[in-house]
């Protein structure tokens, strides 16, 4: 029998199953892997200088080639550090695959230098954490983990492997590649006639459409139009949509950002059935905690998850299966039971619908040109000539977390996978996930807008943005704080509003233009309306990574709010 060592053998069953990067940042348990590299053209090490960047790298990777993003990290410093970007990517729902090397196993048990139960941590926020054993089933666990990875709902998975392991000789014969994930059906004819029946008697339809929409593509996007167009529904998108689900420019497209808010209940008041596609329904929010849903409403879930239908409130009917399959269904029974009677119906709510959508468009206009030449620079500016500037098949990456409200209302999405965003809030992950992004697609452009807060998490992408010539624009959104915080406590409605003082939320002072030039990043800041279009063109015909500071009004509070109050004012 032919035998080579583990650490060849991981390898080239790495490359076997397609994977082209391992994002990392290394120590010494990693040592027979990296040595393994030595000469490999595939899979290439690319090196982070915080482990937090290599996970959001793997997501971003993941989400825009469809493939697995697999990290390489070290015992528990390394896995710690990721685990903020496992809790993301579960939330994603994107294919992740870790790899923490371990320290040695016949030393375990003394619980040695930065060792500790690694599976124990990972544990609740993947979809599979283990720990290998024995040399003989480490490659067979990888397999594994690949495939539950992909599953849907995809998700991450962590495989923690000890230093000694890879110099042990293994079989040369290399388990197969891991199998494609399966794919799912559609639900039994009984369940779609139930819920068709629902939906076609809707006098006031509200269409909900997530990130599960955006992840399958093309053919989810059409049949979700489809479906609404067939019953005339309002369409909204979940909170904290992740990526491009449903057309910004379609006239039944109401805006997106939807969540658990009081924003929210007047939007949901008057609909009388709900249908939820690919999306996690409202969270209530907690100076509001009254049900967001009004007594009456009938839900419909579609999702290819059983587990999410139902989670957070009842539904009426629930459907799991692939989300364009089931969606093209659900509309053909839809159109059955309506009859004539029901497309003339939704004839009429489409044009009613259409009617509030300009109306929308035309406040958002007013909105822009009523802050076009304002200084401080307000953000529907920014948005517009930063869409103007970039190619429709461009990527936006967007960790700008209190201003997606402007984002999702006048930022017009055209086709898909042309937006990533952190689902939830979680600070740090927007600039590792956009050089994934521009890894995964390199043909495209990448954009990634990141507030203040959220670009001081994670400094250190610019270096490997550098290193490894990756051209995404960062566009830093600075309006000296934490512009969230300061939202939630003039909510709060305690001192903070009534002294207009608002605690720990003051960031001014930072030089990103100066930071962007230590990591050997061409940058500009700019305070001049007029110098933004200019300054993004300058950006995306580099070639290279830039940066583009914009001076924001510090009182900017987010599309549809009120100017934050301050003291003195």
């Amino acid at each position: 029998m032919s035998e080579l060592p583990l650490r060849r053998a991981l390898v080239e069953w790495l490359r076997s199953a397609g994977v082209e990067y391992l994002f990392g940042n290394p120590g010494s348990s990693e040592v027979p892997l990296l040595d393994a590299l030595v000469g490999v053209e595939r899979p290439r090490y690319v090196l982070v200088a915080h482990e937090a960047v290599a996970i959001a790298m793997a997501d971003g990777y993941a989400q825009l080639s469809g493939r697995p993003g697999v990290v390489s990290v070290h015992v528990t410093p390394g896995l710690t550090n990721v685990l903020g970007g496992l809790f993301l990517a579960r939330a994603h729902r994107s294919p992740v695959v870790v790899l923490v090397g371990q320290q040695d196993s016949r030393l375990l048990a003394r619980r040695p230098f930065l060792a500790s139960d690694l599976v124990e941590t990972a544990r609740q926020h993947t979809k599979w954490a283990w720990q290998v054993s024995r040399a003989d089933e480490l490659l067979p666990a990888l397999r594994r983990a690949f495939e539950l990875a992909v599953q849907p709902p995809a998700g991450p998975v962590v495989l923690a492997i000890p230093k000694d392991l890879p110099d042990h000789l293994v079989d040369a014969a290399l388990p197969p590649a891991p199998a494609p994930a399966p794919e799912l059906g559609v639900p039994p004819g009984a369940a779609l006639e139930a819920a068709a029946a629902i939906v076609a008697s809707a006098r006031a339809p509200l269409l909900l459409s997530g990130n599960g929409v955006g992840a399958r593509g093309a053919p989810a996007i059409a049949a979700v139009v489809a479906l609404a167009e067939t019953i005339g529904a309002r369409v909204h998108s979940e909170h904290n949509a992740t990526n491009m689900h449903f057309p910004g420019g379609h006239p039944q497209y109401l805006g997106g950002n939807a969540h658990g808010t009081r924003e929210m209940r007047p939007l949901l008041a008057s609909a009388d059935v709900l249908i939820a596609v690919g999306c996690d329904l409202f969270m209530e929010d907690r100076y509001d905690p009254e049900p967001l849903i009004p007594p009456g409403c009938r839900i419909v879930q579609i999702d290819e998850d059983p587990s999410e239908i139902g989670r957070l409130y009842p539904v009426a009917a629930g459907l799991a299966g692939d989300l364009a399959a089931t969606v093209d269904a659900l509309a053909a029974r839809v159109r059955e039971a309506a009859g004539p009677g029901g497309a003339r119906d939704a004839a009429r709510r489409r044009a009613e619908v259409a009617s509030v959508r300009a109306g929308i468009d035309a406040r958002r206009a007013h909105l822009r040109a009523e802050t076009w030449a304002r200084r401080p620079i307000r953000m529907p500016r920014v948005y517009a000539e930063l869409r103007a500037a970039m190619p429709d098949d461009a990527v936006m990456v967007d960790e700008a977390i209190n201003m997606a409200s402007y984002l999702h209302d006048s930022f017009e999405l055209r086709l898909p996978g042309t937006l990533l965003s952190s689902k939830q809030g979680w600070l740090g992950w927007g600039w590792g996930a956009a050089l994934g992004a521009q890894l995964a697609r390199p043909e495209r452009r990448v954009v990634a807008c990141l507030g203040d807060g959220s670009a001081t998490y994670a400094l250190q992408a610019l270096w490997t943005a550098n290193r490894y010539g990756l051209p995404v624009v960062s566009v830093i959104l600075n309006n000296g704080g934490y512009v969230a915080v300061q939202n939630h406590l003039r909510n709060y409605g305690g001192s903070a509003l009534a002294r207009r003082e608002y605690v720990g939320t003051d960031l001014g002072g930072i030089d990103f233009v100066g930071l962007a030039q230590a990591f050997g990043v061409a940058a500009e800041r700019v305070e001049d309306p007029d110098g933004l279009r200019p300054a993004f063109d300058r950006a995306l015909a580099a070639g290279a990574p830039r940066l583009v500071e914009v001076a924001l009004d510090r009182d900017d509070a987010g599309s549809g709010r009120e100017p934050i109050p301050r003291a003195g004012r």
